[in-house]
C-alpha cells in the first residue's frame, strides 16, 4: 500500500485495541500510530498528534490506540457507510473467533488475544478538526463542539479495563467480507440488494455483539442482545421482495457439515402449525428466536429461557449465535475461496467444535 500521506486521511480513532500490523486494503485500514501513513500524518497536524499521544488507562497508564485511515479519493455521500462497514468487518470477524477459540478450549481460558465483544471496537468520539490543527471536534449525538487539542487526555471505555493487543480475527471471513465492501464501496454497486442487506446486518450484528450492561447485565440485558440477533439474521435473509420469516432464516443454516451431529436433522421447530426437522444449528436459532419472543412481548422469562434447551449448567444462547451468524455469512459469500483444502477443514472443524459445546457442560472456570 502506498505510504504516502498526501494519499491517506486521517478519520477515527479506537482507543480499546492496539495493533501492530496494518488491516485493511489499498482504500482504506486500521493500523498502528506507528505506520508510516500515520507518521506522516502526525507529523504533518498537530491535532493529530494530540490526539494520538493523549489516551491512559484507567489507572493513568499511557496507552497506544488504533488509527482508521482512509484514502483521501473516498469521497461520496457514502463515506460515513463506507468507514463503519469496514470497521464491523474487522469487529464481527475478531469476536466470531474470539467465542470460537473460548469454546474451543476445555478450560475455559479467555486468550489474550481473543476478543468476545464489539465495545472493543468502538470509536472515539473525539476527531482532528479538518482545517484548525490547533483544535479537536466533539462528534457525539449528545454534543458538538470543539475543544483545544494540547489540552486532551482519553480514556479506553469505562466497561473494557484492558486494551487486547493484536486481537485475532478470522482471516478467510476477513476476506470475503472484504470482497463484498470493494463491491459496495469501490464499484459503488450501491442498489445491490444483497449488500444492502449484508451491511445492514453487519451493523445490527454490531449491536448484538455488545456487552449486555446497560442495566448492569440483568437477564433482560441479554434479551435485549438475542432480540437484535434475530433482527440481523432476518435482515441478511430477507428476499427484498416479499417477507422474511422464520423459514427464510433457517435455510441460510442448511450448511454442508462435516460433524455427523450436525448434519443429521434430529431435532424438530413448529412453524406455521406444522413441525418441521431440522439440525443443530437450525434448533440454536429457533431457541433464540423463541427466546426472542418472549422477551419483546413481556412473557415471563428465566434463565433456562436463555440456554440450550433450557439447561443452566451450558453456556447462554447468546454466546452461540455469533457463531451461527457465521454459519449464515459463509452461506452467502465465497469464504472456501481463500482457503485450501486442509485450512477449509480445519476452519470448519473449529466452527462445528464451538457449534457442538451447545450440547457440553460449560467449565467451571469460565470467564463472563
Amino acid at each position: 500500500m502506498n505510504s504516502s500521506a498526501d494519499n491517506w486521511e486521517f478519520v477515527f480513532i479506537l482507543p480499546n485495541i492496539s495493533i501492530k500490523d496494518s488491516v485493511g486494503n489499498d482504500n482504506i485500514a486500521i493500523c498502528s500510530p506507528n505506520d508510516p501513513r500515520v507518521e506522516d500524518l502526525i507529523q504533518m497536524h498537530s491535532n493529530i498528534r494530540y490526539l494520538v499521544t493523549g489516551f491512559t488507562d484507567q489507572l493513568n497508564n499511557k496507552i497506544t490506540p488504533s488509527v482508521l485511515i482512509r484514502k483521501n479519493k473516498l469521497h461520496n455521500k457514502y463515506i460515513l457507510d463506507s468507514l463503519i462497514d469496514f470497521r464491523n468487518i474487522y469487529a464481527i470477524c475478531c469476536v466470531i473467533s474470539g467465542w470460537q477459540n473460548l469454546l474451543n478450549r476445555n478450560d475455559g481460558q479467555l486468550m489474550p488475544s481473543n476478543v468476545l465483544y464489539s465495545d472493543y471496537f468502538n470509536i472515539y468520539p473525539i476527531v482532528p478538526h479538518s482545517s484548525m490543527d490547533d483544535y479537536l471536534a466533539i462528534i457525539s449525538p449528545a454534543a458538538r463542539g470543539l475543544d483545544t487539542a494540547s489540552e486532551f487526555t482519553g480514556q479506553i471505555s469505562p466497561g473494557i479495563v484492558s486494551q487486547v493487543y493484536n486481537p485475532h480475527y478470522d482471516n478467510a471471513l476477513f476476506k470475503a467480507l472484504s470482497k463484498e465492501w470493494m463491491k459496495r464501496h469501490i464499484l459503488r454497486r450501491y442498489s445491490d440488494w444483497e449488500l444492502i442487506s449484508l451491511f445492514r446486518s453487519l451493523q445490527i450484528a454490531y449491536q448484538a455483539l455488545s456487552m449486555a450492561d446497560s442495566n448492569f447485565s440483568t437477564i433482560y440485558d441479554y434479551g435485549t442482545n438475542l432480540s437484535l440477533w434475530v433482527s440481523a439474521f432476518e435482515i441478511l435473509a430477507h428476499p427484498k421482495n416479499g417477507s422474511v420469516n422464520l423459514r427464510s432464516v433457517l435455510s441460510l443454516l442448511d450448511n454442508s457439515f462435516l460433524s455427523k451431529e450436525l448434519i443429521k436433522r434430529l431435532y424438530t421447530v413448529d412453524f406455521r402449525n406444522r413441525s418441521h426437522r431440522v439440525n443443530l444449528v437450525q434448533k440454536l436459532y429457533y431457541q433464540i428466536y423463541n427466546a426472542r419472543n418472549s422477551y419483546i412481548h413481556g412473557n415471563p422469562v428465566k434463565m433456562k429461557d436463555v440456554t440450550p434447551w433450557g439447561k443452566t449448567n451450558r453456556h447462554p444462547l447468546y454466546v452461540f449465535a455469533p457463531l451461527i451468524f457465521k454459519v449464515a455469512l459463509v452461506s452467502i459469500t465465497d469464504i472456501n475461496y481463500y482457503l485450501d483444502n486442509n485450512d477449509k477443514v480445519f476452519n470448519q472443524m473449529l466452527i462445528e467444535g464451538a457449534l457442538l459445546r451447545s450440547k457440553s457442560k460449560k467449565p467451571k472456570s469460565i470467564w463472563n
